[in-house]
């Protein structure tokens, strides 16, 4: 019976100490959400239009929890805005969307300055337009891609601060693959 109690007391102290490890991790772990815009750029070919406008007004939205190691797991959604294009007539635009999700390792170089990169997968969807006078038509696809991010943040407090960041994937529709780019200016609440 005394081995029972010794082997008891033993497990509940290992118990005890790996709850207190794992809470001291999540104590150090936060979570965050960034909302910002900027400017995006379609990798589109303009040759043989009369007009080519290649960038547009990027919205982004990201939502992360970072753990103590550094890791973060994110999702994110970003819209890319449009791209637009004259030819013999014809007016056509392309609108680029992406959501997805993925992992980011986010380096603190001081109490005020982090840099993160990003890796992580995105449903990135394709609408394109096409109109001749009152004639019009459209197309839309998706396909799953990689995407890649880079950003610099300053932290004003705890919980406030901004993010620099350039993030990158890759679109398809009819065929045609192309990049796309989004350098945004985030608010960064951390909770």
């Amino acid at each position: 019976m005394f081995h029972n109690k010794n082997s008891f007391l033993r497990s509940s102290l290992a118990t005890a100490a790996l709850l207190t490890l794992a809470a001291a991790a999540q104590a150090q772990a936060t979570s965050y959400l960034l909302v910002g815009g900027g400017r995006s750029d379609f990798s589109l070919d303009c040759s043989g239009t009369s007009a080519c406008d290649t960038s547009g007004s990027a919205l982004q939205l990201v939502g992360g929890h970072r753990m103590a190691s550094g890791w973060a797991l994110e999702g994110l959604y970003v819209n890319f805005g449009k791209s637009t294009a004259v030819s013999f007539g014809i007016n056509a635009e392309v609108k680029a969307t992406a959501l997805g999700g993925g992992a980011a390792f986010i380096v603190e170089t001081s109490p005020n300055w982090t840099f993160t990169g990003r890796l992580g997968l995105a449903n990135v969807k394709l609408k394109g337009r096409a109109s001749l006078g009152s004639v019009s038509g459209g197309a839309s696809e998706s396909s799953t891609n990689l995407y890649t991010g880079l950003a610099v943040s300053y932290n004003f407090s705890k919980t406030f601060g901004t993010e620099l960041g350039y993030l990158r994937t890759r679109g398809e529709i009819e065929g045609d693959k192309g990049d796309l780019s989004a350098f945004t200016l985030s608010a960064r609440f951390t909770f």
